[in-house]
């Protein structure tokens, strides 16, 4: 490839800023100005579009339909080459534009990541000689700044906070290992039931003889009852005499 053919973007002279820090269609938002019709072309022919549609955050430098049609002669690689010049991998509009110093990092554009870039051609210069204009350029040595900034149509969202790195995890405290369930304390053995004591033996009945109405007992208790009889009879006989 000749060193011409990337830095060949610069007589392109006006250019359209379109930037989002959220993703875009760029071919739906090109289909609203006619006069930029022929780079929303090559864009779509070079594939470039969907490289450009699958990135969250993006600016793309567009050039109108008469300052592009000197390449109408080139190739679609040349083409496509040329056209990744003017897509810088990250979010650009007016203001952050007008605060890059000659300190600050060179935008870096998709041809840069192709892997085709010689030295600096996948970067860019840009300078703001005033606060009404702002110009780009190659980044290689000897390169003019002959590209101008003439609008920025579309209202960009503000560019995403970059999220902090997160500090290294703080490696979790070893959970404390789990104390050993203390092993249940033996049930006490069961003391063995006391064995029943043997039911005392039935005391044997006594004999007739031992018991109280023994037949001598019963005698005596006649004897008596003979003899009360006897004088109950003796006090009642005369009475008896007298009132015969």
């Amino acid at each position: 490839m000749k060193m011409s053919v990337i830095p060949s973007f610069l007589i392109l002279s006006l250019l359209l800023l379109i930037h989002s820090s959220n993703g875009f269609d760029i071919t739906q938002i090109l289909n609203q100005y006619p006069d930029f019709s022929n780079f929303n072309s090559y864009l779509s022919q070079t594939n470039l579009a969907s490289a450009i549609n699958s990135r969250n955050t993006i600016t793309v430098l567009v050039v109108d339909n008469a300052n592009i049609a000197s390449l109408s002669s080139r190739s679609p690689d040349v083409i496509k080459n040329i056209l990744s010049v003017h897509i810088i991998l990250d979010y650009y509009d007016v203001t952050k534009l007008q605060q890059l110093t000659a300190t600050s990092p060179l935008p870096t554009t998709l041809f840069q990541s192709t892997g085709l870039a010689l030295g600096q051609q996948g970067f860019l210069n840009v300078t703001h000689p005033s606060t009404a204009s702002i110009t780009f350029g190659s980044a290689m040595p000897g390169s003019t700044q002959t590209s101008t900034l003439v609008n920025s149509p579309t209202k960009a969202a503000a560019p995403p906070t970059k999220a902090a790195a997160p500090t290294k995890a703080a490696a979790p405290t070893k959970a404390a290992a789990p104390t050993k369930a203390a092993a249940p304390t033996k049930a006490a053995a069961p003391t063995k039931a006391a064995a029943p004591t043997k039911a005392a033996a039935p005391t044997v009945a006594t004999t007739p003889s031992d018991a109280p109405g023994s037949a001598s007992s019963l005698l005596h208790r006649q004897m008596i009852l003979r003899h009360q009889m006897n004088r109950v009879r003796a006090h009642l006989q005369p009475r008896v005499q007298q009132r015969r």
